[in-house]
């Protein structure tokens, strides 16, 4: 159990206490940071996809002709 104690924030006369049970608190908090691993996981996912992706966009086959005859990056 946990037991939080203070004052009121409307009223700083009156005193609040809360008592929590940790197994609450606990599964709440592993139910968050298993849905930021998954966000984690697509979000890395979407980023290597993007980045093996780039080269096929950036270099076409088309472009490997101009190379080999002039040797030289089109301006």
């Amino acid at each position: 159990m946990i037991r939080v104690v203070g004052p009121s924030p409307p009223n700083p006369d009156v005193l609040v206490e809360t008592v929590i049970n940790e197994w609450v608190l606990s599964d709440l908090m592993l139910d968050y940071s298993s849905r930021i691993l998954v966000l984690s996981v697509v979000r890395s996912l979407m980023t290597a996809t993007l980045v093996f992706l780039q080269p096929a966009v950036a270099f076409r086959p088309s472009d490997a002709g101009y190379y080999r005859q002039h040797g030289k990056i089109p301006s």
